[in-house]
């Protein structure tokens, strides 16, 4: 590290106490003091008054005929900026007082200084020197901001008549100083003129109490010499002479604030990014709506929207694009409304409606059904087409008994009803949706220790080739052993988990359980059988910046070979078709595993995109494979997306086959795989271990489970 110099200037007429403090400062580590010593009076205040570059000056007390504390007041007297220690033999109440008074930063009895003190009191000097220079910049800086101050100075006499101003005054007002010497302070403004009772032209600022306080400043609207009037703000002061009473006036243009206060009132009050209501605006407008409800014998409602699906369109098409879809969603909403009624937006996604002078509270839903048709449409987005829809908690108010947060909060309780129902949905609410809401609530914060726990885990369901029978894989699906509760399917918490940003960790430890117990298998039975282990990666898993390096770090932690992994993707990704994406996706690949794309045929723009995509697996959804037995147009989805696969060189999975028939018409269709309860449930660790063992019988004849119709959902939701 490189060594810290101090510059040192010391007048001291004596050569042994030179070579003293010399000897002193050469004590101090990790500093080298460069020392100019003077020996002589005018010396010394020659060259304190020349600037010499020094950081400190010691000056001994006495120097020959003079002292140092004269030296000291003539070198600050002239401007030297070096901050100064006196030395002195013997110290004292009168010499600290007067070596204080002459400007010291300090004084030292010599003879008692340690190197330490003096080193202390040198880096208390400088400090306090660099300090005193930035207060005098400033005040320096301060002084010219001061006066190259815009604000008009008007002098009058008692009477009001302008006797002087100045150029600031005459941008101002657009008088010339000629012309204002025949005017009155009344003149400049609208409404100060004198009236016939012989008022003065001071008098309207007499009664304002302006004069009373000289620290007191109104606001007032003047009047150009063209007739425009604009808001200004005036303080007054006066003062008594020989010749009368005169005031003074500093008078300020404030157009401008005013436009800015009114623009910070709007933001204050207005979303910036849709321009709507915020949740303050909101708030008050649901106020005086309940606070009418009595006398104009109406009702009142409040509508809760949250826009289903916007944290995976904002998540694939980026911020940017969430904002610019926002943005949409309110100018449809707008067109929606009735003048009287309020839009807001409360943050997020989230938006609410007040809508006012309903004869019933029923009247609400035609407002509901409108913003649902509305929004049904798609958004066209840079170009690409983006479809949301909406879920609608309704509250309503007849008796204006509520208060706006009971009423809002009202609404959002009601809104997640209508989320959990299957989205794009509207839902009234009811005392009873209060309970359901303190258990989603208890849920969230059990589900954020469900891990540490260990109250998670996994299931496993077998792919099953078609035409053999034969077992070549499996998916891991998640399930939470509550203490409380008992057994919970992930379609009720793994939407809790994406609200409450949990998703990733969870995703996380779904990744290593599955990989290590994909690799504890392969080990026992993977001579005979394709092992692979299929695992959900979710949207917000796949936008981590780590993603790359989790997988990697996940296969070799758990000595999984990568072509046994393949990672589940939403079709919603697709819509993001971006070089960044695809190039996410390709890396994924060059690990060695494959890519899967999970429900497929229920997305808006996979189809012209899939192309492009280095995806190894297409995974038909449940709801096709639902009407494959349900003539021509029941098999019409499913059998384009098996040719498209065919002609792309991808596998095809048929989810969801719950009977032989679907099976019989997938193999016709010449679908490869098939996974579904036809062929087995979902299974523990243990029961899938006992499956692979018995592997080679369930080749030659799939495994039905008995009394299907007791077992879990099969649409279950998967991680």
């Amino acid at each position: 590290m490189k060594q810290e110099t101090i510059k040192v200037l010391l007048i001291e007429d004596d050569e042994d106490d030179y070579l003293l403090t010399s000897d002193l400062l050469g004590e101090v580590k990790d500093v080298r003091y460069d020392i100019h010593w003077v020996s002589r009076y005018d010396d010394a205040l020659a060259t304190l008054r020349g600037g010499g570059d020094y950081d400190v000056c010691l000056i001994d007390y006495r120097l020959g005929p003079g002292n140092g504390i004269d030296l000291m007041r003539e070198a600050l007297g002239s401007g030297c900026p070096v901050p100064m220690i006196l030395l002195t033999g013997q110290g004292g109440k009168d010499i600290d007082n007067e070596a204080t008074e002459a400007g010291a930063a300090d004084y030292l009895v010599k003879g008692t200084v340690e190197a330490h003190v003096l080193e202390r009191a040198i880096r208390y000097a400088i400090a306090n020197g660099r300090m005193i220079r930035q207060m005098r910049e400033s005040e320096t800086r301060f002084r010219s901001l001061v006066e190259s101050a815009k604000d008009a100075i008007v002098l009058t006499d008692f009477e009001g008549k302008i006797i002087s101003w100045n150029d600031s005054a005459e941008i101002i007002f657009g008088y010339s100083r000629d012309e204002a010497s025949r005017l009155s302070l009344s003149d400049l403004f609208p409404s100060g003129s004198s009236d016939d009772s012989g008022q003065t032209a001071i008098r309207p600022f007499i009664v304002t109490e302006l004069l009373q306080s000289k620290s007191k400043t109104i606001e007032l609207k003047g009047i150009k010499s063209d007739g425009e009037e604009f808001p200004l703000e005036i303080s007054l002061s006066s003062w008594q002479t020989i010749d009368g009473l005169f005031y003074s006036g500093i008078i300020r243009d404030i157009t401008d604030r005013k436009s800015l206060e009114e623009q910070l009132t709007h933001q204050a009050l207005h979303d910036p990014l849709t321009k709507l209501a915020n949740r303050v605006l909101f708030r008050d407008r649901v106020a005086h709506a309940l606070a009418k409800i009595a006398r104009s014998k109406t009702s009142i409602a409040v509508l809760f929207l949250d826009l289903d699906n916007f944290k995976t369109v904002n998540d694939s098409l980026g911020h940017a694009r969430g904002d610019m879809l926002l943005v949409s969603v309110a100018e449809r909403l707008r067109t929606c409304l009735r003048s009287t009624d309020t839009p807001a937006r409360l943050g997020g996604d989230e938006f609410a409606v007040l809508i006012e002078n309903a004869r019933h509270p029923e009247d609400a839903v035609f407002v509901v059904e409108r913003i649902t048709e509305a929004l049904r449409d798609p958004f066209t987005i840079d170009g690409k087409e983006v479809f949301v829809e909406t879920s609608i908690g309704i509250a309503a108010s007849v008796t204006g008994a509520e208060n706006p947060e009971e009423l809002l909060r009202n609404a959002d309780v009601a809104m997640y009803k209508a989320k959990s129902q299957g989205k794009g949905r509207y839902v009234f609410f009811e005392n009873e949706m209060r309970v359901a809401l303190m258990e989603r609530i208890e849920l969230e914060d059990d589900l954020r220790t469900a891990i540490e726990n260990q109250e998670l885990e996994l299931n496993y369901q077998p792919i099953v080739e078609l035409e053999t029978n034969r077992v070549t894989g499996m998916e891991a699906l998640i399930r939470w052993n509550h203490p409380k509760h008992g057994l919970i399917l992930p379609d009720k918490f793994i939407p809790i988990a994406e609200d409450a940003n949990l998703i990733v960790p969870i995703g996380i430890w779904v990744l290593e359980e599955a990989c290590r117990q994909a690799s504890c298998w392969i080990n026992q039975y993977g001579g005979e059988w394709d092992l692979s282990i299929t695992v959900n990666l979710s949207i917000r898993q796949f936008q981590q910046s780590n993603l790359f390096k989790l997988v990697a770090e996940t296969l070799a932690r758990t000595a999984l070979p990568p072509e046994y992994l393949i990672l589940e993707i939403t079709e919603t990704l697709m819509i993001q078709n971006t070089e960044a994406m695809i190039e996410k996706l390709q890396r994924l690949k060059d690990l060695g595993i494959r890519l899967a794309i999970d429900d497929f045929g229920t997305g808006y723009s996979s189809l012209s995109y899939l192309h492009r995509f280095p995806v190894d697996i297409l995974k038909i959804d449940k709801s096709f494979i639902e009407k494959v037995c349900q003539g021509k147009e029941g098999t019409a989805v499913a059998r384009a997306i098996i040719m498209m696969g065919e002609s792309l060189n991808l596998r095809v999975i048929a989810e969801g086959v719950e009977n032989a028939e679907q099976a019989s018409a997938l193999k016709r269709l010449g679908c490869e795989s098939g996974q579904g309860y036809h062929f087995s449930r979902p299974l523990d660790r243990d029961a899938m271990s006992e499956f692979l063992a018995n592997a080679e019988t369930y080749s030659r004849a799939v495994w039905l489970p008995q009394n299907v119709d007791q077992l879990p959902d099969s649409t279950a939701l998967n991680v």
